[in-house]
């Protein structure tokens, strides 16, 4: 993120030089589209700074001296303008040329990774069907900005390592090093993460309108946390595309009797395979694990043919507690 160092006076001003390259303006951060880039600028105002600055990290990009002279240390030039308002504009065009040769990214939440092999069908279809105000071309990503639902969202899309016939994309909602997965597009089918739900799809069209626009007007202010639900934990092994194959195999041999309950899936290391707990408010109440063939229970064990039955199983022993449990509270 550039940052711009403004004095207190010029504030106004500088607002005014900017009003008709601003594509988006969230309180003290606004995005500038320009030379086909987006610039994501944050503002420091204070009365004591005399000269306005722009800055990425601690390398001092361009300064305006005496409100018409404009060090241009990228380029390493001097000019001098008719007024301020020039320079901003000035300083703005060398700032979107050093974007693009460093390759810097928008601040994004939203990333929907692409098989390589659709990368260019995905960027045609968001480009021909959804009202983008900017976009920004980095590498092996574009970065776009879409108004939805009265708010402007940054859509990062990028090619995917997974190289798999069986997975076109999957949409990931991003905090720092906070990552997680809001749904998955199978070749047949999407996968709703957060609703453990899976949707039928037709066309390959069809399963990309949909993760775009499930990521596009995914609300994370709705998101509400269950006071009572069932935490299935995975030994966390093996490939991110692995897990998904995993996810994909357990939902189908469970969609039938986990419909109607909250359920959630979790990658964590720990002894077995598989492990089931009742979350119930604070109280964390353990159901059991599977080793090998085994279903391990306070009641004891079973012996199960397969791994994907001895998961049904358990959840299954996991809804009747969680029913004993609604009926006692």
């Amino acid at each position: 993120m550039i940052r711009a160092e403004i004095p207190t006076s010029l504030y106004k001003t500088f607002q005014e030089a900017i009003k008709d390259i601003v594509v988006s303006d969230m309180e003290d951060v606004v995005l500038i589209s320009l030379d086909d880039s987006l610039i994501e600028i944050r503002s420091y105002i204070d009365s004591r700074i005399s000269n306005t600055a722009f800055y990425y990290g601690q390398e001092k990009l361009c300064e305006i001296f005496d409100l018409n002279e404009v060090h241009d240390y990228f380029n390493q030039g001097l000019y001098k303008l008719n007024e301020y308002k020039k320079c901003v504009k000035y300083c703005l065009f060398s700032i979107s040329k050093f974007v693009k040769e460093r390759s810097i990214e928008l601040s994004s939440r939203k990333f929907l990774y692409v098989n390589s092999e659709i990368f260019a069908n995905v960027i045609n279809i968001i480009e021909q069907n959804y009202p983008i105000i900017g976009k920004n071309k980095i590498k092996d990503q574009v970065q776009y900005l879409i108004k939805a639902n009265d708010k402007v969202i940054i859509l990062s899309v990028i090619v995917s390592l997974i190289e798999s016939k069986k997975i076109y994309a999957f949409a990931n909602i991003e905090d720092g090093d906070d990552s997680r997965q809001i749904a998955v597009l199978f070749y047949d089918k999407i996968y709703y993460v957060d609703r453990l739900k899976f949707e039928n799809i037709d066309i390959f069209e069809t399963g990309i309108n949909k993760i775009i626009d499930y990521i596009i007007n995914y609300d994370e202010s709705k998101e509400e946390e269950a006071d009572n639900y069932l935490l299935l934990t995975i030994n966390n092994v093996g490939t991110l595309l692995e897990r998904f194959i995993l996810i994909r195999n357990i939902i189908d041999a469970i969609n039938d009797i986990a419909s109607d309950i909250n359920l959630k899936i979790n990658f964590d290391y720990f002894e077995g395979e598989f492990d089931l707990k009742l979350i119930k408010g604070t109280n964390i109440i353990s159901i059991g694990k599977v080793k090998g063939n085994r279903i391990l229970t306070m009641n004891g064990y079973e012996i199960i043919n397969d791994a994907y039955s001895a998961i049904r199983r358990l959840i299954e022993i996991g809804i009747e507690e969680m029913r004993k449990e609604s009926i006692h509270s």
